[in-house]
């Protein structure tokens, strides 16, 4: 679990291999695999379809590519 740093919490999400090619929150099928060398834009979409307030306060997000 996470520690709280703060007010934040520091995380590491995703590893690059389990990114899906998506748009607009469908997953496309038969596309090659993501090459991190020619990412652009990161998008975060958040949909629950609750009611009521939600607030996200990110500082820094980060990609860091392995070497072998």
């Amino acid at each position: 679990m996470p520690q709280p740093i703060g007010r934040y919490r520091a995380e590491s999400l995703w590893e690059i291999g389990r990114f899906l090619p998506a748009w607009r929150g469908r997953v496309l099928q038969d596309q090659p695999a993501l090459d991190p060398t020619r990412v652009r834009q990161l998008v975060l979409l958040i949909a629950g379809r609750q009611e009521g307030d939600f607030f996200l306060a990110i500082r820094t997000i980060g990609f860091e590519i392995a070497t072998p």
